[in-house]
């Protein structure tokens, strides 16, 4: 049995800057500045502010950039895995699950 969709949010210690289409996201803590181009700012901007599934995303860009659903769904996986590798996104409930998973399955 599944459980329900990640809820993926911006992280609190990432700030953004529009620079043009695109923008500037620095993480305040790690002090790493991120370039995005404009879909990234898309896609970050939907984000904001109650946060949304992968799904979700997958179907905004698809909508707006007539881009085709398994293509958009797989763009925003890759983004949104490098999001949270850099922790630029976060997971509400995310750590407790990683910790229950490791203490019980290795």
């Amino acid at each position: 049995m599944q459980g329900p969709e990640r809820r993926y949010r911006i992280h609190p210690d990432a700030v953004i800057r529009p620079d043009g289409s695109g923008a500037v996201v620095l993480h305040l803590r790690t002090r790493q500045y991120y370039e995005l181009n404009a879909t990234a700012r898309f896609l970050w901007d939907a984000l904001a502010p109650e946060g949304a599934t992968a799904g979700e995303l997958a179907s905004r860009l698809a909508a707006s950039y007539d881009v085709d659903p398994a293509e958009a769904g797989a763009l925003v996986a890759e983004l949104l895995s490098t999001f949270e590798v850099e922790r630029l996104v976060e997971v509400p409930g995310a750590g407790l699950r990683d910790r229950v998973r490791r203490r019980w399955f290795g």
